[in-house]
């Protein structure tokens, strides 16, 4: 079965780690269309889903928002990889963005209408130039180093 982009559930599953999430995704009884699998820090939930709209206002490679209704608390599911360097905001303010169902993102919703905004930034892009630079650097030195130590004159020209 397919799955959507986004979906609002309000039945969650707490696993301990990793290796707990994978396996409770794949049970039998797991539903992702009404269900999330968590990590231990999440807010655990059990109760049915009233009235809710989500959309998508924004959606770029590395910039997400949506807006969304909700008549309880939920959890907004992006099936998209969850990765390091996304951070998300709730109405503006900073909020955890959570790992769910082993492998996709997910943000707590309060009751409520909200925007949701994902932004990728890695954590590694801050030091890209600096070794852009030092890669140059070394490369130039290298250059250099071969140029100065070459043989002056060429054996090829020598008469015997």
């Amino acid at each position: 079965h397919a799955q959507a982009r986004l979906i609002l559930v309000s039945r969650t599953m707490i696993d301990k780690n990793d290796a707990d999430a994978l396996k409770a995704g794949h049970h039998p009884d797991f539903n992702p269309a009404n269900q999330v699998v968590l990590p231990a820090h999440a807010v655990s939930l059990d109760h049915s889903l009233g009235q809710n709209t989500i959309r998508y206002t924004n959606y770029a490679p590395h910039s997400q928002s949506v807006e969304v209704h909700s008549s309880s608390p939920a959890y907004l599911v992006f099936s998209e990889v969850w990765y390091p360097g996304w951070s998300a905001t709730l109405n503006g303010v900073s909020t955890t963005l959570l790992k769910a169902n082993y492998a996709f993102r997910a943000v707590y919703i309060p009751t409520g209408k909200h925007t949701v905004t994902l932004e990728f930034a890695p954590t590694s892009f801050p030091y890209a130039p600096a070794i852009s630079i030092s890669t140059l650097v070394a490369v130039l030195a290298l250059l250099a180093t071969s140029l100065y130590h070459q043989p002056r004159g060429s054996n090829a020209h020598h008469k015997d």
